[in-house]
């Protein structure tokens, strides 16, 4: 039987969670033959002993850092007709895989995801665990049209499918965007002659987060540089924002807290670019030149639920 759909699971120092995430795959109500490959990111804790308990898992090593080169590295030795992205710290509601699957082939879609719940791991009333948790679902206005505004939403990698042989037309994941690689490589797929990407609450996972205080706030600059890459590579646009999420007034100072640590970093993003422009992102801005070039299908579209959004190009 030709396996239909391929599990990557990116991991680095997943000790706390990876155990829960393979059982979740494991545990999935199927009808149809899948396989699941792990990339560890050069774990120094106890998460290659983790996964060396479930014996039909695939396990391959990716030296470069991040989970766009992990995934990559998935995407290289999957046989599945489908890729379905799971990170470490996700758990899948059983039925997530069967339901996700067949919405996208109902729709004939290149990729998809499903409603991603921000779960506590350990304390639900912990500081960190509570500002979490305040925050509304996703997807809450999943994707943001206006193709230049870099406050799009993305399919999130956290838990979504995407067609394999789409993947590789696009070449996968940047080599250079270890955060947002979720929004380029949407935007690679809006930036194809055709696409149809969806999202359906009916699809549910569970998100973790094992990082702590410094880790989030560590985060937070990252994602600004990041941020500032990502804009650069496609000449984006600031456009005003509203946050597509409810913060509890009592998070109010730390969420501007964060968001202040992200603007940081975009600064600095932008500083560093002017200094030295990396020569690999310049090559995937100059490739996907090109292919946004070609002339669209008039049938682009994205789904939300059943509802057919028109997709504005510029």
């Amino acid at each position: 039987m030709n396996t239909l759909l391929s599990f990557v699971v990116p991991c680095y120092n997943s000790e706390k969670t990876i155990g829960r995430t393979l059982d979740s795959i494991f545990a999935q109500d199927t009808d149809f033959c899948y396989e699941v490959i792990v990339v560890d990111n050069g774990s120094r804790d106890k998460t290659l002993d983790i996964i060396s308990k479930f014996p039909n898992v695939r396990l391959f090593s990716e030296q470069l850092k991040g989970a766009n080169h992990a995934r990559n590295m998935g995407l290289k030795n999957a046989n599945g007709e489908f890729i379905a992205f799971v990170d470490s710290d996700v758990v899948l509601d059983q039925k997530w895989s069967k339901e996700l699957l067949s919405y996208i082939q109902d729709k004939c879609l290149l990729a998809a995801q499903g409603k991603v719940v921000r779960a506590p791991l350990n304390n639900k009333d912990a500081f960190l665990e509570r500002y979490r948790c305040s925050q509304v679902d996703h997807p809450t206005n999943w994707l943001n049209l206006i193709t230049r505004n870099y406050k799009l939403g993305q399919i999130n990698t956290a838990a979504c499918i995407y067609k394999t042989s789409t993947l590789k037309q696009v070449k996968g994941f940047s080599k250079v965007l270890k955060i947002h690689e979720d929004s380029d490589l949407t935007y690679k797929l809006r930036s194809l002659p055709y696409t149809a990407i969806g999202c359906t609450r009916s699809a549910v996972s569970f998100c973790y987060y094992t990082g702590g205080l410094f880790g989030i706030l560590k985060k937070s600059i990252v994602s600004g540089y990041y941020t500032a890459l990502l804009v650069s590579k496609w000449s984006l646009v600031r456009t005003r924002s509203e946050s597509n999420e409810f913060i509890a007034k009592q998070f109010w100072i730390f969420h501007s807290f964060l968001g202040l640590l992200s603007k940081l970093g975009e600064y600095f993003g932008h500083f560093v670019l002017a200094l030295n422009y990396p020569v690999e992102l310049k090559r995937e801005a100059q490739w996907i030149r090109k292919i946004s070039l070609l002339p669209k299908d008039p049938n682009c579209c994205a789904y939300f639920e059943n509802q057919k959004i028109n997709i504005i190009t510029e």
